[in-house]
């Protein structure tokens, strides 16, 4: 059997702290190691700061010329970060892999900075969890692999829906409450959906990144909206309670392959998305789901509860755009992703 190549893997693993969303890191991390890679992880430090210090003396410690070091990179400050570890992994004459995050990466991608355009041209390959930004890379003429955010297929049972019972109006929201995610967009749409379906209600599922939360239960309050914050909860936790929910929506202003979009798509259920970054490379529109054109955020609001007043009155084949979307998720499963990862680091 050949040795597995030692891995140094450099990202953020912090889930586990008070109002932290969760993060791809770890999975991966547990997926390798569970695999048979020796694998160097940094960092579940909370502060950026102290996490860019601890992958600083990893390289240091950890990185040699037989190592590969894989680097989460989003379009965020974190991003000048990833470039200064590029410069001591280049140092350490290790090659180095970045695995592309967020939606507004093309950016920094398509940015005339030389700095930056280093970072990309010296990778020894780049990562897209979607085609999304894998099209950007080709674009650039730079080496880049799809290679999906895996789960574990098993963890989520699709619940067949039934042609005969039409589907109750209580809809699902998974997401930090950040403006960059439109939770108010979410509930104006049910403010809309509720002048037909009273009976209407949403779950929303996430921690306060940015205050918005606060504004989104006084709008609740206000216009006596039926909504259940629950504040954060683990993965099992919110897909126990997706079997209670009818409809998935995902309001995000920026995004490129959401995890929580995905495993909705697992569950059988419906998905209702803006159509922003990588979602339309996810989302067949009325085929696996359903996308809603970016524009003005009121008539947004109308478009969403309009598409979910058609999915209520059974407009659609829930049966196939459910069983679609699954297969989709399919793709996702560890099974598959490991053949991709496998391949590429040996």
């Amino acid at each position: 059997m050949a040795i597995k190549p030692r891995v140094v893997y450099l990202g953020t693993a912090t889930q586990n702290h008070q109002n932290n969303t969760p993060d791809t890191s770890s999975g991966l991390v547990s997926r390798l190691q569970l695999w048979g890679y020796p694998v160097f992880f940094a960092s579940s430090y909370q502060t950026g700061f102290t996490r860019l210090f601890h992958m600083i003396w990893v390289v240091l410690a950890q990185v040699n010329r037989h190592s590969i070091v894989l680097i989460d990179t989003y379009s965020t400050s974190n991003f000048y970060g990833a470039i200064l570890l590029s410069w001591l992994i280049r140092l350490k004459r290790a090659p180095y892999i970045p695995i592309l995050h967020g939606g507004n990466l093309p950016q920094r991608m398509n940015s005339a900075s030389r700095l930056i355009q280093q970072y990309f041209i010296k990778a020894k390959a780049l990562i897209a969890p979607s085609e999304y930004l894998a099209e950007v890379a080709r674009a650039q003429n730079w080496p880049v692999q799809v290679i999906p955010n895996g789960l574990n297929l098993t963890d989520y049972p699709k619940s067949a829906p039934n042609p005969l019972t039409p589907i109750k109006p209580v809809l699902l929201w998974v997401r930090a409450f950040d403006h960059i995610y439109r939770p108010m967009l979410a509930l104006k749409a049910l403010k809309i959906l509720k002048q037909n379906h009273p009976e209407a209600e949403l779950y929303m599922v996430g921690p306060d990144k940015d205050g918005s939360l606060a504004a989104c239960k006084e709008f609740a309050k206000r216009h006596h909206l039926k909504v259940h914050f629950t504040g954060k909860l683990s993965k099992k936790q919110w897909t126990q309670r997706a079997a209670k929910v009818s409809v998935f929506l995902n309001t995000s202003a920026i995004d490129n392959a959401p995890v929580s979009v995905v495993e909705a798509m697992a569950l059988g259920l419906p998905v209702v998305s803006s159509t922003v970054g990588g979602l339309p490379y996810l989302i067949e529109h009325k085929r696996s789901g359903f996308l809603i054109p970016e524009t003005e955020e009121a008539l947004m609001a109308t478009q969403f509860a309009t598409t979910i007043a058609d999915l209520l009155q059974g407009h659609y084949d829930l049966g196939f755009i459910t069983d679609l979307a699954r297969s989709k998720a399919a793709l996702h499963d560890w099974s598959k992703v490991r053949l991709l990862w496998d391949a590429l680091l040996r």
